[in-house]
């Protein structure tokens, strides 16, 4: 077969080249697939994100507001750390319901 022709190539135009428009087809449906991944990705990224920052519970109060409510007159000092200290307790509740969702234990100190 030194001398013959590949009938395939024949039909095709002849060359190796001839193969080339099938090859690009193959590459055209490739980079086809990979943007709808890539859009896949970042659909799902930007979903999560909204997902986030929707479940993040309202915040009311912070301490500089209360500190400003102090100073201002409109609550007492023992108002103010009262409400200090609710404020410190629940982030602390939060932080510990937090950590037992991702299974880590939350932290105890002990104060002296």
């Amino acid at each position: 077969m030194t001398g013959s022709v590949c009938p395939r190539l024949l039909a095709v135009g002849g060359t190796a080249l001839g193969a080339a428009p099938q090859s690009m087809d193959v590459f055209t449906a490739l980079g086809w697939i990979l943007v709808f991944v890539i859009a896949g990705v970042v659909v799902i990224y930007m979903v999560r994100r909204w997902l986030r920052a929707e479940s993040a519970p309202p915040v009311g109060f912070t301490l500089a507001d209360l500190r400003e409510m102090r100073d201002g007159g409109e609550i007492t000092d023992s108002e103010f750390e009262a409400a200090k200290s609710a404020m410190i307790a629940q982030v602390k509740r939060q932080s510990s319901a937090a950590k037992a969702r991702e299974g880590r234990p939350a932290e105890v100190r002990r104060v002296h």
